[in-house]
C-alpha cells in the first residue's frame, strides 16, 4: 500500500493542526521581485517579474534532526515550487505549488519513504533590507495551509507539520533561501517526551535567476525625483510623500540687498507653503505656492515697509545632487511700501538649493530678484535667506 494511503488517517489530524497555525505577517513595504539589483533596494517598472512568474528551488541537502525518538534524516532532492500571485504586493503574494523531499535515509534505518501531505498551500514574500526579503508560507486560518510531510523509515510512520516561520531570502544570481532549524510539529509520537524536531536546507532559487527582494518605485532608469521619507536614492513607492503633500517652512531673517548697500531690507520672519501636485517626476516634482509673507521688514534708510504678496506662483524641485533638489519655477511677488519714498515690487528669480534632512533646509544665497514699480532701487538686488523645513520631516529628495 502506497505511504499517502497508509498515513491518510493522521493525515485527517495534521490538516486540523495547520488550520490553527500559520505565518501571521505584520504590515510590510510594497515588494516585488526584480531582475536587477542596480537600483536596489529600488526596482523600476521594466526590471520587475511579472505576475505569475513561476518560482522553483531546489535543494541537494536537507538535514531532519530530532525525528524518530532523536534521530537525524538526510534526503539529497527537495523542491520547493510555485508562482508569484501579483507584479507587488505588500507582502506579494506567492501559491506553492508543492514541497517535496526525496532521496532521504538514517544511519539506523537507512532507506526512507517520503510523501507530501499538502500541496497548493498560499505564501508571501517580503522586503527586508537591500535586495533581501523573507519567504512565508501558509497563512492563519482554513484547511490545507502549511506543508506537511509523511515518512516510512524501518516500520514507523512519521508525520510532521512545519511550523509558519519567515524563511530569510538573499537575492543574487541565484537567490537562496534558507531554512535553519524550522520547527517541525510531530503528528504520530515519533519524538521522545519533551523532544523537538526541525529541518535545515539552503535552496537555490534556480527560476527565476537572477532575482532579487526590492520595494517598487515608478519612472524607469531616467531621473524620477521624488519627496521621500527614507534617504534612498531611489525612492520606493510607498516612501513618498504623495500628491497634495503641503511643505512648510520658517526662516529667522530674510534680506534683500543691493551690491552696493544702497538699498537693503531686512525682514525678521518669513515663512512659506506649499502644496504637491505630483508624488514623482521624470525631471522634477511640482508645486503650487500657497503664502509666502513677510513680516517686521525695515529698510535701512527709512523704516519700517508695509509688505503684501502681489502674486503667488510655483516650485519644481530638479535633482539637485545627493538628497538635494534645486529648487526653480514662477515663484512669488511682494510689494514694499516704505514711507513715501520707496514703493516697489520685488520677484524672486531661481535657481536655489534645498538639502533633504531631519529637517531639510532650502538656502537662498544672493538670488538675483527683478523689480518694478515708481520707486525702486537703481540697480537689482540680491535675496538672501537660509529656511528649516518644518513639514512634512524627516523630508529626503530622491531621483
Amino acid at each position: 500500500m502506497k505511504l499517502s494511503k497508509i498515513i491518510g488517517l493522521t493525515a485527517i489530524a495534521v490538516l486540523a493542526l495547520m488550520a490553527t497555525l500559520g505565518a501571521g505577517t505584520a504590515a510590510a513595504k510594497t515588494t516585488t521581485l526584480c531582475k536587477t539589483n542596480t537600483n536596489s533596494p529600488a526596482c523600476y517598472p521594466g526590471d520587475r517579474y511579472a505576475a505569475s512568474t513561476a518560482l522553483k528551488a531546489t535543494s541537494s541537502k536537507v538535514v531532519l534532526e530530532g525525528v524518530y525518538g532523536g534521530k537525524k534524516i538526510e534526503c539529497t532532492e527537495s523542491a520547493l515550487e510555485g508562482k508569484s500571485g501579483a507584479e507587488t504586493g505588500s507582502p506579494m503574494p506567492l501559491t506553492i505549488s508543492k514541497w517535496t523531499l526525496n532521496g532521504c535515509s538514517s544511519s539506523q534505518y537507512g532507506k526512507c519513504i517520503t510523501s507530501s501531505l499538502n500541496e497548493n498551500f498560499t505564501g508571501s514574500l517580503a522586503w527586508t533590507e537591500g535586495s533581501n526579503g523573507s519567504l512565508s508560507v501558509g497563512k492563519s486560518k482554513g484547511e490545507n495551509v502549511n506543508p506537511a510531510w509523511g515518512l516510512l523509515c524501518g516500520s514507523k510512520i512519521c508525520t510532521f507539520v512545519a511550523e509558519a516561520v519567515p524563511l530569510p531570502v538573499s537575492g543574487g544570481n541565484p537567490a537562496q533561501i534558507v531554512a535553519s532549524k524550522m520547527g517541525l510539529i510531530d503528528q504520530a509520537g515519533c519524538l521522545t517526551p519533551f523532544g523537538s524536531a526541525n529541518i535545515t536546507a539552503t535552496y537555490a532559487l534556480n527560476s527565476p535567476s537572477p532575482a532579487y527582494v526590492t520595494v517598487p518605485t515608478s519612472g524607469g532608469p531616467w531621473k524620477a525625483v521624488s519627496l521621500c521619507k527614507e534617504n534612498w536614492d531611489a525612492c520606493a513607492v510607498d516612501d513618498r510623500y504623495p500628491a497634495g503633500t503641503t511643505l512648510t517652512g520658517e526662516a529667522k531673517e530674510i534680506t534683500f540687498a543691493t551690491n552696493w548697500g544702497a538699498t537693503k531690507i531686512t525682514c525678521k520672519k518669513a515663512s512659506f507653503s506649499a502644496k504637491t501636485t505630483a508624488d514623482w517626476g521624470v525631471e522634477f516634482v511640482p508645486a503650487e505656492v500657497l503664502s509666502f509673507p513677510l513680516e517686521e521688514c525695515k529698510q535701512s534708510s527709512i523704516g519700517s515697509c508695509t509688505v503684501t504678496t502681489s502674486k503667488l506662483g510655483t516650485m519644481e524641485l530638479y535633482d539637485g545632487g545627493v538628497n538635494a533638489a534645486t529648487v526653480q519655477g514662477d515663484f512669488v511677488s511682494w510689494r514694499f511700501q516704505c514711507g513715501g519714498l520707496f514703493d516697489c515690487t520685488f520677484r524672486s528669480i531661481f535657481p536655489s538649493q534645498m538639502k533633504g534632512g531631519n529637517p531639510a533646509t532650502w538656502t537662498l544665497t544672493n538670488n538675483k530678484v527683478l523689480y518694478e514699480g515708481s520707486v525702486c532701487p537703481t540697480e537689482p538686488p540680491f535675496m538672501t535667506a537660509g529656511f528649516f523645513i518644518s513639514s512634512p520631516t524627516p523630508l529626503h529628495i530622491s531621483s
